[in-house]
C-alpha cells in the first residue's frame, strides 16, 4: 500500500474536516433579478437586416427582387403557365429591355455599384421581364402589371421614345436587280458576297426545257474552281449551296481581302450563307444547324516572348 509522503500528510491536515464530508450537497444557485439592470440603454434596431454590410440598400433591392421572382414564378406554375413546352419556347423571343445603365442606377441605389453588383441587378430584372413577356403572351393582365409595378423604376425614363424608334440590326433586302448583300469573316480573311438569282432563259426548242441552268461563281473576278486550286477549299466555298440543295440556283460574286485560301473560303461561305437567309427564309435552321450563321471566332495565338512560337518553346541547353 502507497503511503502518502511527509509533505502531503502535512497539506492533508491543513484541509478542513467540512471539505471531507462523504454527503453530497445539491448547488441552489442564487435567486436571479426579475428585470436585468443594464449600465446603459441599449441601441435602437436597424430596420434592415444588411444595416452593418455597407450596401444595404443594394442588397435589399437585391433581395426584394429574388423573392418577387419566386413569388411571380409560383403564381406561373399555379396558373399552369410555367414550364413552358418546347414548341412555345420560341414564341417568346428575345425580350427587348431598356434599363438604366449604372450611373443611373445611382438615382435608386444612392450609391456608386461595381460592374459585378450591376450585372447581377441586370440579371434579375431580365427574368422578370421575360415573365411579364410571357404573362402578356398568356393574356394574364394581372401578372404582367404586378411585374411591371416591379421594374418600371428599374428603366429608362425614356423607354416610350425608344420603343417608338427602329431599334435592332438593319435587315439586309435585295436592290432593284434583286440581289444580296451578305459579309463574312475568318481568322484575318473578309468577304463581301453578292447573290442574284438566275433568270430562267427563254427556251428555243422543247428539248432545251431538261438542261439545267449553269450558276457561275466568281471571286475577285476569277471562277472559283481556279482561285481555289484545292478541293477542300472549293468545298467550302459552295456548302451553303449544297446543304439547302440551291447549287445551280443563284449567281454568286465575291469580293475577298486578307489571310489565306482557307480563311477566304470560310468567309465566303459564311456570307453567302447571309445572303441565303434572305432570299430563301425558310432555309435559316437548315444552315444554323449547320454552324455557317456565325463567324468561327477562332484566331492565330500570338507568339510570346522568349518562345520560338505562340507556345514552343526552343530547346534547353545548359551551356
Amino acid at each position: 500500500m502507497l503511503r502518502p509522503q511527509p509533505a502531503l500528510r502535512i497539506a492533508f491536515k491543513r484541509i478542513p474536516r467540512r471539505y471531507l464530508a462523504t454527503e453530497a450537497r445539491s448547488f441552489v444557485p442564487p435567486e436571479a433579478p426579475k428585470k436585468l439592470i443594464r449600465a446603459y440603454e441599449g441601441l435602437p434596431k436597424p430596420d434592415s437586416p444588411t444595416f452593418f454590410s455597407g450596401r444595404s440598400l443594394y442588397l435589399d433591392n437585391i433581395y426584394n427582387l429574388e423573392k418577387r421572382l419566386n413569388l411571380f414564378t409560383s403564381m406561373m406554375h399555379k396558373a399552369h403557365i410555367m414550364p413552358l413546352p418546347k414548341a412555345a419556347e420560341h414564341q417568346v423571343g428575345p425580350v427587348p429591355s431598356y434599363w438604366r445603365d449604372a450611373n443611373g442606377m445611382y438615382q435608386i441605389l444612392g450609391k456608386a455599384i461595381r460592374e459585378s453588383q450591376y450585372r447581377r441587378l441586370i440579371g434579375l430584372l431580365s427574368q422578370l421581364n421575360r415573365l411579364r413577356r410571357i404573362a402578356a403572351i398568356c393574356e394574364r393582365k394581372d401578372i404582367e402589371k404586378q411585374i411591371t409595378e416591379v421594374i418600371e423604376p428599374y428603366e429608362k425614363p425614356n423607354k416610350a421614345i425608344l420603343e417608338a424608334q427602329k431599334t435592332g440590326r438593319k435587315r439586309a433586302l435585295p436592290d432593284e436587280n434583286g440581289r444580296v448583300y451578305g459579309i463574312g469573316r475568318r481568322k484575318t480573311s473578309s468577304a463581301r458576297v453578292w447573290m442574284i438569282k438566275i433568270q430562267p432563259e427563254a427556251y428555243s426548242d422543247a428539248s432545251d426545257k431538261g438542261t439545267v441552268p449553269v450558276a457561275s461563281c466568281l471571286v475577285n473576278g476569277i471562277p472559283a474552281a481556279r482561285y481555289f486550286t484545292h478541293i477542300s477549299d472549293r468545298e467550302r466555298v459552295f456548302r451553303p449551296l449544297k446543304l439547302t440543295g440551291l447549287l445551280s440556283s443563284y449567281n454568286v460574286f465575291c469580293l475577298v481581302r486578307g489571310g489565306g485560301t482557307t480563311g477566304q473560303a470560310e468567309a465566303i461561305a459564311v456570307g453567302m450563307a447571309k445572303a441565303l437567309e434572305v432570299l430563301e427564309p425558310s432555309i435559316k435552321p437548315i444552315l444554323k444547324q449547320g454552324e455557317l450563321m456565325k463567324r468561327d471566332p477562332r484566331m492565330v495565338e500570338r507568339k510570346k516572348t522568349n518562345l520560338a512560337k505562340a507556345r514552343k518553346a526552343y530547346t534547353w541547353v545548359k551551356r
